[in-house]
């Protein structure tokens, strides 16, 4: 049996689909429509297989500045329950910043980060095809050892020529950053799980712009090949991340319809490739016993 790891956030783009303050106050809304899908199936069946994650410190830090007191205290509680995940790398960022900045920025999320039960030691920058030496440096002396990358092939090839791929950034004095190299941050969409979400922008087949066929068959197809394809190619691993989000949309919000699509998809297909919603930083465990 292989497995389809996603991890379910909201790409973080200031500015893109809207003005950036506003932006600011939708990632808040997110978080707290996030919170209210975990309360409903915490409160329906006692646990929920829900998983979110924060792209970034900064929409948590938006959080934190806009939340009552009950709010922050059931964000954190959902953090340390694993329900809630979070990057804390601050923004998608240029690498034209430097280390002093970047040690600073990252460790507000730190500081945070520290003040929980559960261990948190990854972040994540999505649709960035550069990175200064100063950045492992910064995510290192902050105590983020794993990193996941998802370049955006618009403007730049993946390091390594390949996604989909793990390898150890080594910093100029010795020590070792665990990068998982990805695809595009919603290639999770294409795969046609999302309900209602049907996309191709790296998968090119017959299904391309197809909005009117039921997803669940097309899904099948476009999962079994993908899997196909990494075996083809020597992949070694029997697991596969992919980040998904809500709608096909940066800055898109959760939906919960996205559970109920999983469970169908396990119910019909699991023994061979099962799919689990996964936060980053239990990705991060994963990849580090099995790479």
């Amino acid at each position: 049996m292989k497995t389809l790891f996603l991890i379910n956030h909201s790409h973080t783009d200031i500015g893109y689909t809207d003005r950036q303050e506003d932006i600011a106050l939708q990632h808040v809304e997110f978080i707290r429509q996030a919170m209210a899908i975990i309360d409903q199936e915490l409160k329906a069946n006692g646990h929920t297989d829900f998983v979110w994650t924060c792209e970034n410190y900064w929409q948590v830090q938006n959080f934190f500045s806009e939340a009552t007191d009950a709010e922050k205290r059931r964000f954190d509680e959902y953090v340390e329950r694993g329900y809630i995940d979070v990057s804390l790398n601050a923004f998608n960022m240029t690498e034209l910043v430097d280390k002093d900045v970047l040690t600073d920025v990252l460790g507000e999320g730190r500081a945070w980060a520290n003040t929980l039960e559960r261990k948190l030691d990854s972040g994540m920058a999505c649709d960035v095809n550069g990175f200064g030496w100063a950045y492992a440096d910064a995510l290192l002396d902050n105590q983020i050892d794993n990193f996941f990358t998802c370049v955006h092939g618009h403007h730049g090839t993946p390091p390594l020529f390949e996604d989909q791929v793990p390898f150890w950034w080594q910093t100029a004095d010795g020590r070792k950053l665990l990068v998982w190299n990805g695809t595009h941050y919603q290639f999770g969409d294409e795969l046609y799980i999302i309900p209602g979400g049907q996309m191709s922008y790296l998968i090119s087949d017959e299904h391309n712009g197809d909005i009117t066929s039921p997803q669940m068959p097309i899904a099948h197809e476009r999962i079994f090949k993908y899997f196909e394809a990494l075996a083809a190619r020597g992949y070694a691993y029997d697991f596969a991340p992919a980040m998904i989000s809500g709608y096909v949309s940066d800055n898109a919000g959760p939906n919960e319809a996205l559970l109920a699509s999983i469970a169908a998809w396990n119910a019909q297909y699991g023994d061979e490739i099962r799919i689990q919603l996964i936060g980053l930083n239990q990705f991060s465990r994963i990849c580090a016993v099995r790479t």
